[in-house]
């Protein structure tokens, strides 16, 4: 892909591969892949009451939509926006910014957990396997990134964020 900086390691399902399995990987693993067994036709997240987590989105959905709206009339009429969450999950916001976004978008996500991956491939977004300390994009290739309750995860709060701010 013309967006990757560097090849993947490896790829599983269909999804580029771009961190070693570590500790750190493993411990999330087992969190999502817990959430991922306990999701039922009346609930995505049994650990947060559905009418919070929307409300949540919502509030962070108001904020992209706006950022894409500006950014759109910046730009010719027709050009794609690229965008990436990072901390992709389920792809619920992605899912959400494609839905109430009328400006033509790629959609991308990362995330370290394969279950949420796989699951977020479905909706048809661009996923990759990354720790944001191992991001494998070309510098300043998207025009949008969101990233929420990741952050607060990372071992290195100020080398994540310079990854995140230079793509």
């Amino acid at each position: 892909m013309d967006y990757y900086k560097t090849p993947p390691l490896r790829e599983l399902d269909g999804i580029p591969i771009f961190s070693d399995q570590d500790a750190y990987i493993e411990n999330y693993l087992q969190i999502s892949s817990d959430h991922v067994a306990a999701i039922s036709d009346e609930s995505e997240n049994p650990w947060i009451a559905s009418e919070t987590w929307e409300e949540m989105e919502c509030s962070t959905l108001k904020h992209i939509i706006s950022s894409i709206d500006e950014l759109s009339n910046q730009r010719r009429p027709h050009s794609q926006l690229k965008v990436l969450d990072v901390g992709v999950g389920l792809g619920r916001l992605l899912a959400k910014i494609q839905s109430n976004s009328d400006t033509r978008l790629a959609l991308h996500g990362i995330d370290i957990s394969m279950p949420y991956l796989k699951i977020a491939k479905t909706k048809g977004f661009n996923v990759a396997m990354s720790k944001i300390e191992d991001m494998p994009y070309v510098d300043q290739y998207f025009d949008l990134i969101s990233c929420t309750d990741v952050l607060e995860h990372v071992m290195d709060l100020n080398f994540c964020v310079s990854k995140v701010t230079q793509h």
